[in-house]
């Protein structure tokens, strides 16, 4: 029954033996964190509790749903998997016909979604162009197969816990020159073919009479 989650909730999770949160651009959202079965917080540890941790360097703790946890007899530890909390707008339905940008269109997609949206939605992408959903999750309509924003416009998705931005291109360029004896101690360079094939052999089969 959580609907605030700028505190530290239960508490914080100082006995987590590792945790590592992973990104793919326009695709999952994810925490992976190992924790021991005699750690404080073992039995709060369970399915559709959430975890906040920080994803990267640069943006702020995001708050993750946990789907799945593992136990292991050797290790004496639990493997916690969870998802970003923003994945829940996946639980409901919209169906529209309309044209325009992606932000008039996240907007549209919001008053349409059969269950409210409690998220904000943010674009930066001015061209237009038409959609049209039967029935589809909105997480798949923003991020899915063919016929979802990023199909049609391209972009790049980020989530915080309030606000889903698709944006034209995410992040900035970190421009940097690596040269020998400058910073680069070695590089390995690896040419192989192991991999290719080369030839396509064709083939016929004769059937008898």
């Amino acid at each position: 029954g959580t609907t605030d989650f700028t505190n530290l909730g239960v508490g914080k999770l100082r006995d987590t033996m590792s945790a590592e949160v992973y990104e793919a651009r326009n695709g999952a959202f994810t925490l992976e964190i190992e924790y021991p079965v005699n750690g404080v917080y073992f039995d709060q540890l369970k399915e559709f509790s959430y975890i906040k941790a920080k994803p990267n360097d640069r943006d702020d703790y995001h708050t993750f749903l946990v789907y799945e946890v593992a136990k292991s007899t050797t290790t004496r530890s639990v493997i916690v998997k969870a998802t970003s909390k923003t994945d829940e707008i996946g639980n409901t339905l919209v169906t529209m016909t309309n044209t325009g940008n992606p932000q008039s269109l996240l907007n549209t997609m919001k008053t349409k979604a059969l269950d409210p949206i409690s998220y904000n939605m943010y674009s930066d992408i001015s061209t237009s162009k038409k959609v049209e959903w039967l029935r589809r999750n909105p997480l798949n309509a923003i991020v899915g197969e063919e016929g979802s924003l990023v199909d049609l416009f391209g972009g790049e998705l980020k989530r915080t816990d309030s606000t889903i931005f698709l944006y034209q291109r995410r992040g900035n360029d970190k421009v940097a020159k690596f040269t020998a004896r400058r910073g680069l101690k070695g590089a390995k360079i690896v040419v192989s073919t192991a991999s290719i094939v080369t030839r396509i052999l064709p083939y016929i089969t004769i059937l008898g009479d």
